[in-house]
């Protein structure tokens, strides 16, 4: 892991690197492993999908069946995990596991404290024939939850597929992350059903928890932290602003490793995880654009004799894009506020300042009818694409101090991990901090990951200014999605329940996960635009590129919802 040789007793499985090299060429490479496929809505309906979640059927990466929930495993025992383990190059021919016991830590995600929303936690506790001290005999477990209409099985493993991206990442990353991250053991997943399973190392996190310790707590030198509780930013030392800044570093040497090689051929990991372009202008760079510009007259001409296509039409196309932006916008917006206004007592920050609401309704409207000049201005420049943690927020992270004081920390929990832009990446990073942590940090968070970036030799156009424009219009323009979070929220609870909660601390609201998450996900959505100056931000933007807005329409606001007139 991160560099570090592994004994012949202990062995890794082989990265990406080590298959590149046997292989000879990405085409050869690429046969021999699963490419990502994002969700099964092209496999199966979603009835058909739902009657299959229960069966057994061999992964794409091993060929063999697994396990998918606690009891199946129990029964498979230590027989199938040295199958498993011998298949995955983890354990030596010449070694098996002598027996297994299973353990569960979390198996319902719509009830009390789940560790997540994507799957079951457990753990196992192993015996080796050869014991070894790097073959860890506590191994971490992770399986998909149950369906239910309640929960985001749905979204997770049908309408998309976060799990099989933290498998393969866990699978074929880990030893080249410039970054600690926990030994992976076994891992597939099966696009049959959207079962998987994932076993790595388990870690060792300070039993006392932040909420017991307390924010002074003291611990010793590389005595590894406590586990953060997902969306209880608040429990850690100053809301968690070492942490986040700990994991914006390392963020940045992800993206500064891959983009200088590090994490192999940028061909074969594109054709491994296929991620199309979000904008026409992804990746043409700066010097081809502005040429272009230059040459055609403007950015419709040359966009135009890009594509083909009238100027008439490109330019149709550009508001077609920023109309169904608008649109989309105003729906969630809408659900936003007669959430919040639904029950205000979970929201006080949010609800006791109408004007303020009023003006984050029209300002956020006009930022979403902006959405595709956005998405290509902030797409432009190949080097803010690479591959990344999907959704880096500080409870995906285990954390330690070095001799000399300072935070350092391993990744987990990769599901989402791919290529994508540098600056939309940020919104799951940051969309579940604390908005007053937000408010004081934000641009040292973004020092902290172009640190990073420095750190791995990563691409100087990466600048500064470039990074800070980039990810303020990008939470700019979808600060009204937030109001998506209701669709869950609403799922899990009538209305009438959320009106009935006292405040924030709730016990429904905030010792029930997916609750958590998606209300921390409203109140960062809505209280960010005013704590960041995301208008001001945007503004300044529009004044700076000019260029993009020829034949630009007037935006003409949606009405204010009901309850804001």
């Amino acid at each position: 892991r991160c560099f570090e040789p592994p004994p012949p007793e202990a062995p890794l499985t082989k990265s990406i690197i080590d298959i590149f090299l046997e292989a000879g060429s990405t085409e050869e490479a690429l046969k021999r492993l699963p490419k990502c496929i994002f969700n099964l809505k092209d496999k199966m309906t979603f009835k058909r999908f739902k009657e299959v979640t229960e069966d057994i059927k061999p992964g794409v990466h091993w060929g063999i069946p697994f396990p998918h929930n606690f009891n199946l495993l129990r029964e498979a025992g230590a027989a199938w995990l040295t199958k498993a383990l011998h298949r995955a190059g983890t354990l030596p021919k010449d070694n098996c596991v002598l027996s297994v016991e299973v353990y569960e830590l979390s198996t319902d995600s719509c009830a009390a404290e789940s560790m997540g929303g994507q799957g079951m936690k457990g753990w196992l506790k192993v015996a080796y024939s050869k014991p070894h001290p790097k073959l860890h005999t506590e191994l971490f477990v992770k399986l998909p939850f149950p369906y239910s209409p309640q929960n985001e099985r749905g979204k997770n493993s049908y309408h998309g597929m976060p799990d099989e991206s933290e498998v393969l990442a866990n699978r074929l990353f880990g030893p080249c992350f410039p970054f600690k991250t926990p030994k992976y053991y076994f891992g597939d997943i099966s696009y049959e059903t959207s079962n998987y399973i994932l076993i790595s190392e388990k870690l060792e996190y300070k039993t006392t928890a932040w909420a017991d310790g307390g924010k002074n707590m003291e611990l010793k030198a590389f005595e590894v932290e406590p586990r953060i509780v997902k969306f209880k930013d608040y429990e850690m030392p100053q809301d968690g602003r070492e942490h986040y800044a700990a994991c914006m570093r390392a963020q940045g040497r992800l993206v500064g490793t891959y983009h200088s090689g590090g994490l192999g051929e940028k061909s074969l990991l594109q054709g491994l995880i296929p991620v199309g372009k979000v904008s026409d202008l992804e990746g043409a760079g700066w010097d081809k654009v502005r040429a272009g510009i230059a040459s055609k007259g403007g950015f419709f001409g040359w966009m135009a004799q890009q594509s083909g296509a009238p100027k008439d039409q490109v330019c149709a196309h550009f508001d077609k894009l920023n109309s169904d932006a608008l649109s989309l916008a105003h729906a969630f917006g809408k659900l936003a506020i007669d959430f919040v206004f639904g029950c205000p007592k979970i929201f006080p920050e949010v609800t006791q300042d109408k004007s303020y609401l009023r003006r984050w309704w029209r300002e956020s409207m006009e930022v979403a009818w902006y959405s595709e000049e956005i998405s290509a201005y902030i797409t432009i420049d190949p080097n803010f694409r690479s591959l990344v943690h999907g959704n880096l927020a500080a409870d995906n992270a285990w954390y330690w101090r070095d001799e000399k004081g300072q935070l350092q920390c391993g990744l987990l929990d990769f599901g989402g991990f791919g290529p994508t832009n540098i600056a939309t990446t940020q919104l799951m990073s940051w969309t579940m901090a604390e908005p007053g942590m937000l408010k004081d940090h934000w641009q040292e968070l973004a020092d902290a990951f172009l640190d990073g970036v420095r750190e791995s030799n990563g691409p100087a156009s990466i600048t500064r200014e470039e990074y800070l424009t980039s990810i303020g219009i990008a939470f700019a323009k979808v600060s009204a999605l937030c109001g998506g979070s209701t669709l869950q929220l609403l799922k899990i609870m009538p209305m009438e329940q959320w009106a009935q909660a006292k405040d924030r601390w709730d016990p429904v609201v905030n010792d029930r996960f997916l609750n958590r998450n998606y209300t921390c996900a409203i109140r960062t959505g809505m209280l960010v635009w005013k704590y960041c100056n995301l208008y001001d931000r945007f503004l300044q933007w529009r004044r700076e590129n000019a260029w993009l807005f020829e034949n630009k329409k007037p935006f003409v606001c949606p009405d204010l919802p009901d309850i804001l007139r």
